[in-house]
């Protein structure tokens, strides 16, 4: 049998009470058959298939396949799309931070070769000296403030960094950064993939030309070939500069696989070596199939169905509070993750500091108490509107999302859209409902005022809540882990009563790959140390 790092508990009377639903959402769970390896690939022990077919007969493998759900949008990482989990798993190798993060999402020097607190308001951290881009050029302070400043300023970041008033080169390797009070979380924002290091000649350039294809990186891998919509190849970076913690292959290939499915098959069949995407309806497949070993971490991501709070009905509390009651989330997630993953009643999950425990807004699943909200708010009859997806699990949890509302007198339809449209669609209001993902950092600051306050970027439900605001501005000035933890905790109570959101659960994160791949690792978010992996 396959190596599982878990077990997976089945959760089969729930599947019976839902069965009803699921029919009422017009949704049809589809096996493909064929899927068994043992009929596509060579026996074990016989090498596996590489991605032209051919067996490989048992030499050492030097480009890692690795199959994408979504193609890379940019090269920019604060540019437009740049939040996706995909285009970020690129970032992580090839750009360099002053901070990297480990498996556990806490911050470790990168290029930092060292930093000091001076005061509440004063950082100063010192770069690698002889540092290189790919090019060979060297890396200077001015390039790292530069980067940093570029997404200190940033639509897209800037709420990563609300604490931080400038960031400077005070030295040939020195940056001082200076903020507004005790910035906690700073050391793990520098660590996002937004605050990526790249030269500030080669940006300008790109900037005024609109052309970002042919980026020159500072991390552990330089781009090679990048084909739009089909697949990214990066190589060894011979540049890298901490040699010691180098790559361990010669190269990446993310290739853009959209189905689910089509990903496991790959990885059985050895034409990719490891999915960044499993899905879970592929579970019982690959359980049998000594060919691969599935990986697995809880879960950081929060799938949640959001609401345009400024449009009507969802500008109606006790609409978006009766839709909360309406669905019910195990159910959503028994068919979602055959039931792998964790309810979630609260909009962070329970590796973000300030989560909260309980169910604050109390929103069991109750039809009743959803029908007499919705006549209290003025829409006894109901009415229709539409859940807007940008993925293939957002359809899914829609699309059974859609059965409950139905029972409550909510007539939804299902429309999904390419990610590269969603930025626009969210800023120009056409998305009433949406069933969308958050992968969460470990620090409430880098999370909360991202998506709940007034301007924000990913503040996708355009929620405003002054007393929120007013709790977070009072984190952000606390140092106290245990105060600060507690002021979030009321900060998050306070969001999921107003139910901008209805979060439904934390899924674990997962990884396929083929059984002889070494160096595997995932955070809560699936994102793996891809320089890692090696036969």
């Amino acid at each position: 049998m396959a190596m599982i790092m878990r077990r997976k508990e089945m959760h089969m009377t729930k599947m019976k009470k839902i069965a009803g639903i699921l029919l009422a959402g017009a949704i049809i769970p589809i096996f493909i058959g064929g899927c068994n390896s043992s009929s596509s690939t060579v026996d074990k022990g016989e090498g596996t298939k590489d991605v032209q077919g051919e067996v490989n007969t048992g030499e050492k493998k030097e480009d890692i396949v690795i199959a994408m759900s979504q193609s890379l949008t940019t090269f920019d990482p604060i540019g437009a799309g740049s939040s996706s989990l995909q285009d970020q798993m690129v970032y992580r190798q090839i750009y360099a931070r002053l901070f990297a993060t480990d498996e556990n999402m806490q911050p470790v020097q990168e290029l930092a070769d060292s930093y000091e607190k001076v005061s509440d308001t004063e950082y100063k951290f010192t770069i690698l000296q002889g540092a290189k881009f790919s090019d060979g050029s060297e890396i200077t302070a001015q390039d790292v403030a530069y980067s940093l400043e570029r997404a200190h300023q940033s639509e897209a970041f800037a709420t990563l960094m609300s604490t931080v008033s400038t960031i400077e080169a005070t030295g040939d390797y020195e940056i001082t950064i200076t903020t507004t009070g005790p910035s906690p979380a700073l050391l793990q924002a520098l660590a996002h993939p937004g605050a990526s290091i790249l030269p500030k000649a080669y940006v300008e350039e790109a900037q005024g030309g609109g052309d970002w294809n042919s980026p020159i990186t500072s991390g552990r891998y330089t781009v090679d070939e990048h084909i739009v919509g089909v697949s990214t190849k990066v190589v060894k970076n011979e540049n890298y500069f901490r040699p010691d913690d180098a790559a361990q292959n010669n190269s990446l290939t993310f290739l853009n696989v959209a189905e689910d499915s089509t990903r496991t098959i790959l990885v059985q069949t050895g034409e990719a070596d490891i999915s960044s995407v499993f899905s879970t309806a592929d579970y019982n497949v690959v359980e049998s199939d000594e060919k691969v070993t599935l990986h697995e971490k809880a879960g950081t991501t929060i799938q949640y169905i959001g609401f345009d709070v400024t449009q009507e009905p969802f500008d109606n509390e006790l609409v978006r509070q009766a839709v909360a009651y309406g669905l019910d989330r195990e159910g959503i997630m028994s068919v979602a993750t055959e039931g792998l993953g964790q309810v979630s009643y609260t909009v962070i999950p329970p590796s973000t500091l300030g989560h909260l425990d309980d169910n604050p807004g109390a929103y069991e699943y109750n039809i009743e108490k959803a029908k007499e909200l919705l006549a209290e708010g003025g829409y006894e009859n109901g009415f229709e509107t539409t859940i807007v997806v940008f993925s293939d699990t957002g359809k899914t949890i829609a699309t059974v999302a859609q059965g409950y509302l139905d029972q409550i007198g909510i007539k939804a339809k299902v429309e999904q859209y390419d990610t590269s449209v969603r930025m626009d669609m969210f800023a120009n209001h056409q998305c009433p409902m949406f069933s969308a993902q958050w992968g969460a950092l470990a620090d409430a600051e880098l999370v909360l005022p991202r998506l709940f306050t007034q301007g924000a970027a990913y503040n996708w439900s355009h929620y405003n809540n002054d007393e929120v605001n007013n709790l977070l501005q009072k984190a952000r000035e606390t140092e106290d882990s245990n105060e600060r933890a507690s002021i979030y905790a009321e900060a998050v109570a306070i969001i999921d009563k107003d139910a901008p959101w209805v979060p439904v659960y934390v899924p674990n994160a997962y990884a396929l790959a083929n059984a002889n791949l070494q160096g595997v690792t995932l955070d809560g978010e699936g994102l793996m140390n891809l320089h890692a992996l090696h036969y």
